[in-house]
């Protein structure tokens, strides 16, 4: 493919009239959609109090924009199915039965409502919903995997506060269902959860490890 990236150096998703430009001059067939606000344990999960209203706003800057003939891929979160329950094995018609109480997976949920909304009739807006990734050239001083690999080679101890369960997927399978929603004009749905057919504990993972 050829690829347009964009970062906050081009301009900001923010400026409706800076989007707006960019999409009528350039004119891309598929737009990807991988800003976010909040959310990350990197910053502590912030909770400023304009994370709801920039993720929508730089949304909508994109929809309002399409063309018929355009798509947008969109990324959901299991944070728009509520993370302060326990969840196990969630089905993609329970979103909004839970309102997520973080201002992060509340702008997610109001995103993933408003794709569902449209029906297969709308625009052509997907928006698979990751639980987790991992894979190379993520920021290991946080990402547990990368983090454990890195303190497991320094010997230095891998600490672990809860033994949760993942649903942790490998960046190339991620990346496949990817490109399966750039070249398929006849997805079944506009909105899925993209796991693994089995989830893994943290110990699990750090015994695979330190085996290797």
């Amino acid at each position: 493919y050829e690829v347009l990236p964009i970062t906050r150096r081009n301009f900001s998703l923010l400026d409706d009239v800076a989007v707006e430009n960019f999409i009528k001059t350039e004119k891309p067939d598929v737009i990807i959609n991988c800003a976010n606000e909040g959310g990350a344990r990197k910053g502590g999960y912030s909770e400023a109090t304009d994370i709801v209203a920039n993720n929508l706003r730089m949304f909508f800057n994109i929809e309002r924009c399409m063309t018929d003939d355009m798509k947008l891929i969109n990324f959901g979160s299991g944070a728009q199915y509520n993370k302060q329950r326990d969840l196990i094995n969630v089905s993609e018609d329970t979103i909004g039965d839970v309102v997520p109480q973080d201002a992060y997976g509340f702008s997610k949920m109001v995103m993933s409502k408003f794709i569902n909304s449209q029906g297969k009739t709308g625009k052509k807006i997907f928006n698979p919903i990751i639980f987790g990734l991992f894979g190379p050239f993520e920021d290991y001083t946080f990402k547990f995997i990368s983090n454990a690999c890195m303190k497991n080679l320094l010997g230095m101890p891998i600490v672990i506060n809860q033994n949760v369960r993942f649903d942790y997927l490998y960046i190339d399978d991620f990346m496949t269902i990817i490109d399966k929603i750039i070249e398929c004009d006849d997805m079944p749905n506009r909105e899925f959860n993209i796991t693994p057919k089995e989830s893994i504990t943290l110990t699990e993972i750090v015994d695979i490890i330190n085996k290797i």
